[in-house]
């Protein structure tokens, strides 16, 4: 099943299939399937997602998106049939929080992010549910189209995730090839 969150189609989630791994004669191991193409989330990348929330919950529009649906206060019980996975400001603050790479949450019961596209993600789910449980023409669809608008023009400054970076080597004076070729073969 596909979701279309804003311009992005998400998978809900793929069924998880285990990593193959080669294990070599000098004991290493290596995952046959690829690492994730998304990195960490990085400091600034934090600092940027926390700003971004922030300012859209100060939208007069994100009112209806503050915090969870509550389908008995809304006297809308046929509520979560409808909409499988919610999503609210609140809770991806709440992630984002668990998410801070300076100052990790030691609770790994507690959802982060682990990437800037899960919190994209995140996002745009509110307002996905909220089209696709209101319909296209409804009033709080179009509040959620005009924060959506606000989100839209703000990822596109976000910062690029920072890369780990192997630190080099340092050759002492004393290095001689010849050595490591001795120890080595």
């Amino acid at each position: 099943m596909l979701i279309r969150c804003g311009s992005l189609l998400k998978s809900a989630t793929p069924p998880s299939e285990p990593a193959a791994t080669s294990v070599f004669p000098n004991g290493t191991a290596q995952s046959a399937t690829p690492a994730p193409a998304t990195s960490a989330l990085s400091t600034a990348q934090f600092r940027f997602c926390q700003s971004t929330i922030r300012s859209l919950k100060k939208l007069k529009d994100a009112a209806p998106f503050l915090y969870p649906v509550d389908p008995i206060a809304l006297n809308i019980p046929h509520y979560p049939s409808v909409i499988k996975n919610p999503m609210d400001f609140s809770t991806v603050e709440r992630k984002l929080n668990s998410s801070n790479p300076a100052k990790p949450d030691s609770n790994p019961q507690n959802p982060r992010y682990n990437n800037a596209e899960e919190f994209i993600s995140d996002v745009r789910l509110i307002f996905s549910n909220c089209i696709t449980f209101n319909g296209p023409d409804h009033a709080v669809s179009a509040m959620g189209k005009r924060v959506e608008e606000v989100f839209d023009k703000q990822v596109k400054h976000l910062p690029p995730a920072s890369e780990v970076r192997p630190t080099p080597l340092s050759i002492s004076s004393s290095f001689s090839p010849l050595a490591v070729q001795a120890t080595c073969c």
